[in-house]
């Protein structure tokens, strides 16, 4: 219904920021869940600026803690963005966007 990655809905409906996580540190450098020390390089993140990078990510990296953080952010962003797509749907159209099992 929504065709887009959790990062453009969340801006295209004005909800919390998704976040970044360095998904090409986990894959590609076979580091331990329970990995804490420095923040991955800039090069490990995608979708981000430097200018982001800098002013979002730093300081001593816990991975366990970071991954977490990251998967509830993204259920509560794609929460918001359900909540405010059904609004939308019902306010145009009085119909109430369910999912059904």
């Amino acid at each position: 219904m929504l065709p887009s990655t959790l990062r453009k809905l969340s801006k295209a409906f004005g909800v919390e920021s998704k976040g970044y996580f360095p998904f090409d540190f986990v894959n590609n450098s076979n580091v331990p869940l329970d990995y804490i020390g420095d923040t991955p390089n800039f090069s490990y993140y995608e979708d981000i600026s430097f200018e982001e990078y800098e002013s979002n990510v730093s300081g001593l990296f816990n991975l366990k803690q970071e991954a977490i953080h990251y998967c509830e952010l993204d259920c509560i962003v794609l929460y918001q963005v359900i909540y405010k797509f059904n609004n939308l749907i019902f306010n145009k159209f009085s119909l109430n966007v369910q999912f059904k099992k």
